[in-house]
């Protein structure tokens, strides 16, 4: 009995502190917000600020800003939210919404983050109580976005347009477009539960893994010359084929005449494809070239995970057949895309993807000293696998540049186009074009040919071209 009496002396004294350091707690809390004293204004008044970090583009464009220290700050970002109890958190205001929304994405105090935005949330918010947040600087052109989505305005189909950086894999221009309904991040408390019930609203029409048509021919068409066989002379003289009993035509059933590779891919012959992969080329330079391509793989990057599907059946004769020539069940996104046919321009190489150019990260005294020590900086440019043999991406990349300039393309340009059947029966049109530099891609959910496309590609890269010049001359 005394020694329980002893247990419950020590149990006294700790709920006796306990109950202390709630009531100091208590107190603090009601100071804090100002209930102790007379002639209070309210909660907001007192408690500390965080401002959303702005974000630029490459050529200096504010796209989100957060009014900080102007008189309209509260106005401008509709009052702080109050996503902690203890501090007041300012969201910024995306100053061009329907360029950017699909990218950066949507700042809600109802409906969280999305986006860039929610991906460097803590980065955006890095700063001191009462000052912004740290600034994300994009490798995005600004005028190259614009014109993207002019593009896409007018065609008025879901889709996206793509402009990436051969050389570093740097994005440069990266809209999507919903003729459902254009999005405007800033409305998203209001407009939320409208979107929300259209299909793949929240995905950008990039980021949608979607069947490639023809611009497949590139994957498969490397498979023919790494086997050995681009010189196949294959004279098609019906415009259809026949496999396992089931006919496969060429567009418009039109009868090519006598084909090799490098005219196969001009005329986009689906026969040659599915005459070389059934009865000349062994099926597995076509998964091999998948393999290298990582298709069928996801490919993190720093704005979303990139998807693709990749299946075929080596012992299925028709469905070989079907994804040589870019149907079957091959999806890949528009960006993906543009990394294939970047790689076979720039010689090889598949780089992932960016649109951050710079995050400051916090100081490190070695990683400094050793920079210093051996000249060296921190680059971006990653390459994800190489694309051999460097003689079969150099007699791609010929084969395309003659392709190119049948559709309509100047000299120094590499091109082809794609028009897939889609499951649900709609048309994707594709067109992927390129110049030593750059690589643009074009994909619009819309009936038509891929090569109607060829002067809006063209107009990107002349952009992209004519911008870096600028930036060259003026450094």
């Amino acid at each position: 009995m005394q020694q329980l009496k002893g247990h419950q002396k020590y149990i006294n004294i700790i709920l006796g502190i306990l109950v202390f350091v709630f009531f100091l707690f208590t107190v603090g809390i009601l100071l804090h917000f100002d209930f102790l004293y007379p002639g209070d204004q309210g909660i907001q008044t007192k408690l500390p600020n965080v401002y959303e970090g702005n974000i630029i583009t490459a050529d200096g464009v504010l796209l989100s800003t957060n009014n900080y220290g102007t008189a309209d700050a509260q106005a401008q970002t509709g009052g702080p939210q109050r996503d902690s109890f203890f501090i007041n958190i300012h969201k910024g205001t995306l100053t061009h919404p329907h360029l950017y929304s699909a990218l950066l994405g949507y700042n809600s105090s109802f409906y969280g983050r999305s986006g860039l935005r929610k991906l460097y949330q803590a980065y955006l918010y890095d700063g001191k109580r009462e000052k912004p947040g740290k600034t994300l600087e994009l490798t995005i052109n600004h005028r190259l976005q614009k014109l993207g989505y002019e593009i896409l305005k007018q065609h008025d189909a879901d889709g996206s347009a793509v402009v990436m950086n051969n050389h570093t894999g740097a994005i440069e221009a990266l809209v999507s477009y919903k003729q459902a309904a254009s999005y405007n991040a800033n409305k998203i408390d209001k407009a939320y539960d409208t979107w929300n019930q259209i299909s793949d609203f929240w995905y950008p029409e990039w980021r949608l893994p979607v069947c490639p048509g023809s611009t497949f021919k590139i994957v498969s068409g490397l498979g023919i010359i790494e086997s050995g066989n681009s010189g196949f002379v294959y004279k098609d003289t019906s415009g259809a084929i026949k496999v396992n009993g089931q006919e496969i035509q060429n567009a418009g059933h039109k009868a090519r005449g006598t084909l090799t590779l490098k005219e196969a891919l001009r005329w986009s012959a689906n026969v040659y494809f599915i005459k070389l992969y059934r009865d000349v080329v062994d099926p597995k330079y076509l998964s091999q070239q998948a393999e290298k391509f990582l298709l069928g793989s996801a490919i993190p990057t720093d704005f979303a995970t990139l998807k693709s599907t990749w299946e075929v059946d080596a012992n299925d004769a028709f469905h070989v057949a079907q994804t040589s020539f870019g149907q079957g069940n091959t999806q890949l996104t528009p960006v993906h895309s543009a990394m294939i046919l970047a790689s076979v321009v720039n010689g090889g190489d598949l780089l992932k993807p960016y649109v951050v150019a710079s995050k400051t990260e916090k100081s490190n005294f070695f990683r400094t000293l050793l920079q210093k020590l051996f000249h060296r900086q921190d680059s971006k440019r990653t390459v994800l696998e190489h694309i051999g043999p460097d003689a079969a991406v150099a007699e791609m990349k010929e084969d395309l540049a003659f392709t190119a300039s049948k559709y309509g393309f100047k000299q120094g340009h590499y091109a082809k186009t794609g028009t897939a059947q889609l499951p649900n029966k709609d048309i994707q049109i594709w067109m992927v074009a390129a110049t030593d530099n750059y690589t643009a891609v074009l994909s619009l959910n819309k009936k038509g040919s891929g090569e109607q496309l060829w002067p809006d590609a063209n107009s990107l890269l002349d952009l992209a071209e004519k911008l870096s010049k600028n930036r060259s001359a003026n450094t």
